[in-house]
Parts: C-alpha cells; structure tokens; sequence
C-alpha cells in the first residue's frame, strides 16, 4: 500500500511540475506575441516604432532595462512617448517575466551588419570606448548594451534623450544611465555623432574558436 501511494504522489508531482512548465511556457509565447507589436517577430526592431532590435542583447542588460521601466527610471517624462509606451508594457511583467524575456532574447542570433566604414574611431574611444568595449559588444558588470545590434537612429535617439533629461535624472537613482549621461553631453555636434555610428557599424565581435 505505501509503494502505491507513494508512485501516486510521484504522479501527482509529475503532473503538476508538467503543468507549470506549459503555464511558463505560454506566458512567454504570449509575452514575445507583444514584444514582438513593437521590435519584431525575430526582436529586429522597427525605427518607425523606437522601437530597438533585442535579439542578441546582453541578457543582463536587457533585464537592467525592463525592471527600470517597471520601477519608474526610465520612461518617466512625459515627452518621452516611446519610454513611456514602453514602461506600460514593463508594469506587467513580473520579476520570473523579465528574467525568461531578458534570456529568450539574448539567446537569439543577431543580425550581422555589412558596413565597412570606419569613422568615428577617435571620438569612439574617447567616449564609448571604457564602457562598450573595443568591439561595442557592451559589459554586462558595467550594464552597458552591445551598440553593435542597436542601430545609428536609436543609439541617436537616446543620446538625445539624455541631453533632454528624459533619462537619467537624479531622482531616479540609476547609476549607469547617469553615467550615461555625462557621456552624452561630450557627443557635442550630430556630425560627430554620425561618425560614432559609423564606426560602430563597421565592427563586428570575433567569434572565439
């Protein structure tokens, strides 16, 4: 009789376990059916919408980013409609929500980029160089995003926002963006900026054997 009830109990473990599993599972799919309104089926992005390519991000970076717009730090100004479109979304998600969509996006493959141009070094390792990287892969230790995937029209978009103030004011305590900031404020001319982004369209990370 113990060895039937415990084989039930194994049963009735299983199941629930099998359960939880398919529960997770399709709360994600329908997390990335919403993702994807907004950056694309494949996390590509669409600049029509602000909306960057996620696929290949840094997952720490990515999951930094969600429970910021969660917790008020960013998409907070009023003017920032593609932040605050954004922070709607990321009130949602729970903490297991932001960790499965940080990780699902990261493991995706990234687009390669064909640009050639290398412009923009100088003022690249002037400014970005420390905290991006030689190859502008980012540091998940120093939460900085791979700009290799982003895009000239966002990394513009968001140096812009900084300079507005639309991120990384005092009051929201967020230590990289603020750093950020600072960093932004250098970048003084658009041409300037369009050399950055050039340069950074032309790298490409190794691929280590």
């Amino acid at each position: 009789m113990p060895m039937k009830r415990n084989g039930f109990m194994l049963l009735l473990v299983t199941l629930q376990l099998i359960c939880c599993g398919a529960v997770h599972a399709e709360s994600l799919q329908q997390n990335l059916v919403l993702c994807g309104t907004c950056h694309g089926p494949q996390g590509a992005g669409n600049q029509a919408l602000a909306a960057p390519a996620l696929a290949g991000q840094d997952r720490a970076y990515l999951d930094h980013q969600l429970h910021s717009f969660r917790d008020g730090k960013r998409g907070y100004h009023p003017d920032d409609q593609a932040g605050t479109r954004m922070r709607a979304v990321a009130l949602k998600l729970s903490d297991a929500e932001i960790s499965q969509l940080a990780t699902q996006f990261g493991s995706m493959k990234q687009s390669k980029k064909s640009a050639e141009v290398k412009v923009g070094r100088e003022s690249y390792n002037t400014t970005c160089l420390f905290c991006h990287g030689q190859y502008a892969q980012g540091y998940a230790q120093l939460q900085s995003p791979n700009l290799n995937i982003l895009g000239p029209w966002y990394i513009t978009a968001q140096i812009a926002a900084y300079n507005k103030g639309w991120r990384a004011t005092a009051t929201e305590q967020d230590l990289p963006a603020l750093m950020m900031r600072t960093i932004a404020s250098h970048l003084g001319s658009q041409k300037e900026l369009d050399e950055v982004n050039a340069y950074i369209g032309s790298l490409s990370v190794p691929v280590r054997p």
